[in-house]
């Protein structure tokens, strides 16, 4: 039940997100971390709501939570080298690109943007 119930919660979140209601998904999600505080995929999805939302701190703070939980995460990792990459902090994002694709080899976007990254330190 309790499953079914977390799962519920993604499927809400990610429905207001994809419908651009950015504010109510990143409140659904904190609602439901409430309840489920160790679920990595809703860390990751109330993240992506609140970078979504240009609260690139909170965002950053639910990933690395998200990462403690489930360090081999593929779109937690991509997610963290996106913003580190934003931020312009290119060491970090260069780290979790590539741990990024350690577990997801397949991520074209990763592979463009690490070499992005690489090309602007002058180095490949």
């Amino acid at each position: 039940m309790m499953a079914e119930d977390l799962n519920a919660h993604l499927r809400m979140v990610d429905t207001l997100l994809a419908s651009t209601q950015a504010a109510a998904a990143l409140q659904a999600a904190e609602q439901a971390l409430n309840a489920f505080p160790y679920s990595s995929d809703l860390l990751n999805l109330a993240g992506l709501c609140a970078a979504t939302l240009g609260d690139y701190p909170r965002a950053e703070r639910y990933w690395l939570q998200s990462i403690e939980l489930e360090p081999t995460s593929p779109r937690t990792l991509f997610n963290l080298a996106l913003l580190n990459d934003n931020l312009q902090r290119r060491d970090q994002a260069e780290q979790y690109y590539r741990r990024a694709l350690e577990f997801d080899p397949d991520n074209a976007a990763a592979h463009s943007n690490l070499g992005a990254v690489l090309a602007a330190a002058h180095r490949s």
